[in-house]
């Protein structure tokens, strides 16, 4: 698959460009949009879809540059909570420079196919709830997509609103049941594999 992988934000987010067919798609554009469009340039496509793996701020900063680009947006039903709430100045306070989200802009996802311009590049959806309650991960042919559930030798931390240690726990159980060993690609941090976190993460 050919990828792409941008540092946004100020924390440092690995904001993901791929391509899907006729189109990118962006996981989780923390911010920066100009570095992500430069980062893009070399697909020659344009950005037609954004996966979040959550509503996070530092996940979501560029989003509504995408979005008024005409990109759509998918997001698990159960984080739209947070896109209601003190969402947008939160996202001012820490630095979204594009304003945060369109909130009718969103397609509400839960464990589905988001899109099939190909066959060869479905990307699927697992619902994983405990960094959140509607944390995701994606699955792309060989490449997980783990947001701020899954990292090398860690997990994503559980006691901001909405999360859960039980849950998180489930969701790990959930992914460490998967046949396959999918590259791990997380929203912070460096990758690593599935099978190895299943063998050596302290919270498997």
């Amino acid at each position: 698959m050919q990828l792409s992988i941008v540092q946004t934000g100020l924390i440092g987010t690995n904001t993901y460009i791929f391509d899907c067919g006729d189109a990118l798609a962006v996981v989780d554009p923390g911010a920066n949009s100009e570095r992500i469009l430069k980062a893009a340039e070399p697909f020659n496509k344009p950005i037609r879809h954004v996966l979040l793996t959550h509503a996070h701020w530092d996940h979501v900063g560029a989003v509504r540059f995408f979005q008024q680009s005409g990109a759509r947006v998918y997001l698990h039903e159960a984080d739209q909570k947070i896109l209601k709430s003190d969402f947008a100045p939160d996202v001012l306070l820490k630095g979204g420079e594009e304003l945060g989200i369109c909130c009718h802009g969103v397609r509400l996802i839960d464990s589905d196919t988001v899109s099939k311009p190909d066959p060869a590049r479905a990307v699927s959806v697992l619902h994983t709830p405990g960094h959140s309650a509607g944390s995701v991960c994606y699955l792309v042919n060989d490449v997980m997509f783990s947001g701020d559930t899954l990292f090398r030798l860690e997990i994503g931390r559980c006691d901001l609103a909405t999360g859960s240690f039980a849950q998180m726990k489930n969701s790990l159980k959930t992914l460490f049941a998967l046949k396959k060993d999918y590259c791990v690609l997380p929203g912070h941090g460096e990758e690593t594999s599935l099978f190895f976190e299943k063998a050596n993460n302290p919270y498997r």
